[in-house]
């Protein structure tokens, strides 16, 4: 499970890297010389191309990194940490629960990789890579729904524009997302694995 989540999210940095590429060509369009109704729509479809494959990639990478959350929480528990404050539904079912998306995802995690270190005495070590990955998904999270409303209001050429330099922006804090997603989780894989041998624990890591 960890090798496919962090497959996916090296899936999820070409993708963005393809939406970066086609917004720069639609910028070039966009601020050019007046363009043929042949470009704009050989534009289009390359937008929506590379749109619905971002799409695709987010929710496979959402569904296999919420699996792998609730299985490392899972072990953690098994290796006798005690005392977490959200369980291993929860840790994924706050990421969809208004409000609550705001900070409980970032407790869970941050419990997850404390625990993953030693699960006997787990609430006073450091939380590692968590606070940088929560930043950057929250500041990714904003930036998407600033995005979303300009390219509603987008009706004109100068609005259009200001849609592309958003989503340009989107990216730019998704790429660096993806990569400290990645860099988490392999970081506490290799802590259960790690405090699975080294103690005889006999959970199945996932």
């Amino acid at each position: 499970m960890c090798k496919l989540t962090c497959a996916l999210l090296g899936g999820c940095v070409f993708a963005c890297l393809l939406n970066v590429l086609s917004s720069l060509l639609q910028l070039s369009l966009l601020q050019g010389p007046a363009f043929t109704d042949e470009q704009a729509s050989a534009n289009d479809l390359r937008e929506q191309a590379a749109g619905v494959l971002y799409i695709v990639v987010f929710l496979l990478t959402a569904i296999v990194f919420s699996t792998w959350i609730n299985h490392a929480h899972h072990n953690v528990r098994g290796f006798g940490a005690e005392a977490m404050t959200i369980t291993p539904a929860w840790a994924v079912g706050f990421f969809f629960v208004p409000i609550f998306n705001l900070f409980k995802p970032y407790k869970a995690m941050s419990e997850l990789w404390r625990a993953s270190q030693s699960p006997g005495d787990w609430s006073s070590n450091s939380t590692g890579l968590v606070p940088l990955w929560w930043t950057l998904w929250i500041l990714s999270f904003f930036l998407g729904r600033i995005s979303q409303q300009v390219g509603k209001a987008a009706t004109t050429v100068e609005g259009l524009i200001a849609s592309t330099w958003w989503s340009i922006a989107v990216a730019v804090f998704t790429i660096p997302l993806a990569i400290v997603a990645m860099r988490m989780v392999m970081a506490i894989q290799r802590m259960q694995e790690d405090w699975s041998n080294g103690s005889g624990v006999a959970t199945r890591i996932q």
